[in-house]
C-alpha cells in the first residue's frame, strides 16, 4: 500500500507515537481537546502501530465526537420547585392527594376567596405506568362570569389556523380575566403538594411526583363556544 505519510518505522514507540500524534493534528484533530485526550487514553496501546486508513479512521472519529461536543448546549442544571406541603404529604400516594386539594378547594370556597355557592371543582385522580395525574376541572363559575376571553375568540374565528403570539395582547389569553385567576389559583394549590425537577437543557426530561392538569370543563366550554359564535356570525362580538 502505498502511504501519503510514512513513519520512520526506525523510532522508538513514543517516536511513533508524536508522529502519530502529529498526524492526526495535521488531519484537523484538535489534540487539546478533552475528546481527544480521552481517545489517546484508549488508544494509547496501539496507536503507534497504526496505519494511516486506522489513523485517518480515528481522526474522523475524534473530530465527529469533537463537533458534537462543541455544538451541545452548556448544561445549565435543574430547576427544582418543591412546594410547601410536599414534605409533610411524600409518603401519600395520589389519591390522598386529591382528597387534600378537595378540602383546600372546599376551605377556599368558603372563606370567601373563591365565589361562594356559584363554583363548582372537579379533583380526579389518573394513575399510569410510572407515574400518575391530578385533573382539577372548573365545572360552574358565576352566571354573570364569561368563561373564554372574547377577543381571544374573535381573533381565532379569523384566523384558526394562526399562532396566538401574532394575536394582539388584549386577546393572547383564552379565558376571561376572572376564570384565568381562579385557574392559577387552583394550580398553585395544586402545586402545593408537588414536586416537580426540569432539566434546563432543551431535553424532555422531567421528574414530577405527579403531573397537575387544571382547565375549564368541556361541557360548559361548549356551550360558551356555541353563543360566542352565533354572536360572530351575527357581527355582534
Amino acid at each position: 500500500m502505498c502511504l501519503l505519510f510514512s513513519f520512520p518505522f526506525s523510532q522508538t514507540q513514543l517516536g511513533r507515537k508524536e508522529s502519530a500524534i502529529r498526524f492526526l493534528q495535521s488531519k484537523g484533530v484538535d489534540i487539546d481537546s478533552d475528546i481527544f485526550k480521552t481517545s489517546l487514553d484508549a488508544f494509547d496501546s496501539s496507536i503507534s502501530s497504526m496505519d494511516e486508513g486506522e489513523l485517518l479512521n480515528l481522526a474522523k472519529l475524534v473530530i465527529f465526537l469533537d463537533s458534537q461536543q462543541k455544538s451541545k448546549p452548556k448544561l445549565l442544571g435543574t430547576e427544582i420547585t418543591t412546594g410547601s406541603q410536599f414534605e409533610e404529604t411524600r409518603d401519600l400516594e395520589t389519591k390522598d392527594i386529591a382528597k387534600l386539594i378537595r378540602a383546600d378547594i372546599k376551605a377556599a370556597i368558603k372563606s370567601g376567596a373563591f365565589p361562594k355557592d356559584m363554583m363548582r371543582v372537579s379533583v380526579r385522580t389518573e394513575l399510569y405506568s410510572m407515574g400518575s395525574a391530578i385533573h382539577i376541572g372548573l365545572k360552574k363559575v358565576p352566571s354573570s362570569w364569561n368563561l373564554l376571553n372574547k377577543a381571544f375568540f374573535k381573533c381565532f374565528k379569523e384566523n384558526p389556523y394562526g399562532s396566538m403570539v401574532d394575536f394582539p395582547e388584549h386577546a393572547q389569553k383564552r379565558y376571561s380575566s376572572e376564570v384565568t385567576g381562579i385557574l392559577k389559583a387552583l394550580e398553585n394549590i395544586g402545586n402545593t403538594y408537588n414536586r416537580n425537577e426540569i432539566d434546563l437543557e432543551p431535553t424532555d426530561y422531567s421528574n414530577v411526583r405527579f403531573h397537575l392538569h387544571v382547565g375549564v370543563d368541556e361541557n360548559i366550554l361548549e356551550k360558551e363556544r356555541g353563543e360566542l359564535t352565533r354572536l360572530y356570525d351575527k357581527g355582534e362580538l
